[in-house]
């Protein structure tokens, strides 16, 4: 072959190779950008775990609208010089482990002030057994409460509560003083508005009405079906939010 004719030949397997290269060349910058997409995607989806978690511990019940004198239907009784604690609970409700453990501590403080009930919500149909879990074996623990099996769910109704941890203070005259829940958030322990302020109105003698948060399963389906709703707009309004930040 000439050597004029190689010189072309040549340079014209070189342009091809450079044009063969270039493509491969774009492309880290394409699959850079589908990484960070798909990153994104899992960080996203991370995050909206984690906030439907955190939404779902710091959501409250349905509030109780406990009457304000003793209930004269009730078969609880509260004659004598003592406040009354009532605390309802659903028995299949892990939550209210929490909720038990401080009425424990709460007892262990005021037991000279009050004495003590705990409900457990039994379902009209449902035998006996079904109420007899490790939730009704650590209440009947606790020293100056007693564990009432609550068939059908009469004396939660006629307390007006509606969630699982929702606690009741009566004074010895039978004048509610507070209701709300125990326990900072659900399923966890610790101080909280509720405990301190039945501490404050039985060691101090404070009786203006308070009403706290409740955080526990929901004691019937219609209000379990309204918590879901709430806790899961919360997170979706705190999951935008939280986004928009993100990519400020």
């Amino acid at each position: 072959m000439p050597l004029e004719e190689q010189n072309i030949s040549d340079r014209t397997a070189l342009a091809h190779g450079r044009a063969s290269l270039a493509p491969q060349a774009n492309s880290f910058p394409e699959r850079g950008h589908r990484m960070e997409l798909i990153v994104g995607a899992w960080l996203a989806t991370a995050l909206a775990g984690l906030l439907a978690l955190l939404f779902y511990s710091s959501t409250p019940g349905q509030p109780s609208k406990a009457p304000a004198h003793w209930p004269a239907s009730s078969r609880l009784s509260h004659k004598g010089s003592k406040a009354t604690l009532v605390l309802v609970a659903h028995p299949h409700c892990s939550c209210t482990r929490a909720s038990l453990a401080e009425l424990a501590r709460l007892m262990r403080r005021v037991g000279d002030y009050a004495r003590g009930y705990v409900l457990m919500v039994r379902p009209q149909n449902f035998t006996k057994g079904w109420s007899r879990t490790d939730l009704w074996d650590q209440a009947a623990s606790i020293a100056g409460v007693e564990v009432i099996d609550d068939q059908g769910g009469a004396e939660a109704r006629r307390f007006g509560v509606h969630t699982s941890g929702a606690t009741l203070l009566y004074s010895a005259h039978g004048s509610l003083l507070f209701q709300g829940g125990i326990t900072p958030s659900r399923g966890h322990e610790g101080d909280s508005f509720g405990k301190t302020r039945i501490v404050e109105m039985l060691e101090q003698g404070r009786t203006l009405r308070s009403l706290g948060d409740v955080f526990g399963c929901a004691l019937d389906e219609r209000y379990a079906a309204e918590f879901i709703l709430r806790a899961l707009r919360l997170s979706h309004r705190g999951g935008r939010h939280a986004e928009s930040r993100m990519f400020q």
